[in-house]
């Protein structure tokens, strides 16, 4: 993993950063800072997310809470990672 990644931000969702929901769905975006790593960690229930309550986690503290993620940090743009439970194996949707 490269470690300069692991400093950057990412945004995770309001009820994975209230620790009410885990992280369920990984999309990597074209970063809009140097900053920004590109992440957004998602809890997958669309109709609740609202961006305006969500959090920004460097994307070290996102491995540390979510380590099954590790492996999948150094995905390029346009990756997109779901699972549909908690402890599942990561599925690659593009």
């Amino acid at each position: 993993m490269k470690r300069s990644i692991l400093t950057k931000g990412a945004i995770v969702c309001e009820h994975v950063a209230l620790c009410s929901a885990t992280v369920r769905r990984a999309v990597r975006s074209e970063p809009v800072a140097v900053e920004d790593s590109g992440w957004q960690f998602l809890c997958g229930e669309v109709e609740m997310e609202n961006e305006e309550n969500a959090a920004i986690w460097s994307v070290q503290e996102v491995v540390d809470y979510e380590p099954s993620l590790a492996a999948w940090i150094d995905s390029g743009i346009g990756t997109v990672l779901e699972r549909s439970k908690n402890c599942e194996t990561w599925h690659k949707k593009s």
